[in-house]
């Protein structure tokens, strides 16, 4: 392409002969270790700019690519230089034009609704979790209690959670799989009295292991629609009330207890 070139101090400019529909511009800094531009702003004839940043100071070239732009001219604005720096300017500008520019068509998207999350079908089979029951609050020695329980929700108050188990000082373990009706990020909250700790997909959610009155704790996860995820929920009792219960929530699905047909032994 035809071009013609002008100097002046802190601006270096190229004009063209003719219209050209250009993609990328190299520049040059000069060819010592003292003299560098460290910033400038690069402006094009149909008022478009972009900004350099430090140019390479090694004698290589400073590459800045872009979408095609059809100009007449290019222009360097010099607006930083390294302390050492003496003499400003470059040793060269490249422009490079585009061979053939093909206007890509452009599609007219058509207008769609926002489609409301479709909920998994519940599963059918789901019977809930394994509960082992401990006559410690700490979860150890062996279970004196092992039996499925269809979902967590339990206010044993003042008395005990089942035969031969103590009505104080007591905790619980329940473990199985959990399956979402949506693919969103789920709120899962354990209520208790006293504490708890709750893990899903081996992520722990909530944990207030600590002696209290009942209060809910929630915590956040993403999960996927009817994909199986492991869960593990431990609680104990000190004295008196004794309570603990499981909801889950997501923003297609209001707070509610997890009911039996999404908890799974195995």
């Amino acid at each position: 392409m035809g071009y013609s070139r002008q100097k002046e101090r802190g601006i270096a400019k190229l004009n063209l002969a003719n219209t050209h529909a250009i993609n990328k511009i190299t520049l040059y800094d000069r060819p010592n270790s003292n003299d560098q531009i460290t910033a400038g702003t690069v402006m094009f004839s149909d008022g478009t700019s972009i900004a350099t940043g430090s140019l390479n100071n090694n004698g290589t070239a400073t590459t800045l690519t872009f979408p095609v732009k059809t100009i007449t001219s290019v222009r360097l604005n010099i607006t930083g230089v390294s302390s050492t720096s003496k003499n400003i300017g470059l040793s060269e500008i490249q422009v490079y034009e585009q061979s053939q520019v093909i206007p890509t068509p452009t599609i007219i998207p058509t207008p769609t609704t926002t489609a409301t999350p479709t909920a998994t079908p519940p599963p059918t089979s789901g019977n809930g979790l394994q509960g082992q029951y401990f006559n410690s609050i700490n979860l150890t020695g062996a279970p004196v209690l092992t039996k499925v329980d269809t979902a967590v929700n339990f206010d044993w108050g003042f008395g005990s959670p089942g035969q031969s188990i103590n009505t104080d000082f007591f905790s619980v373990r329940w473990t199985g799989f959990i399956k979402p009706l949506y693919s969103q990020t789920y709120s899962f909250c354990a209520g208790s009295d006293d504490g708890e700790q709750l893990w899903i997909n081996n992520t722990l959610v909530t944990s207030y292991w600590v002696d209290q009155g009942y209060i809910e704790h929630c915590g956040n996860i993403n999960l996927q629609a009817n994909t199986s995820y492991p869960i593990k929920l431990e609680f104990y009792d000190r004295l008196e009330d004794a309570s603990i219960k499981l909801y889950w929530e997501s923003p297609s699905q209001t707070k509610q207890i997890i009911p039996t047909s999404n908890l799974f032994i195995q």
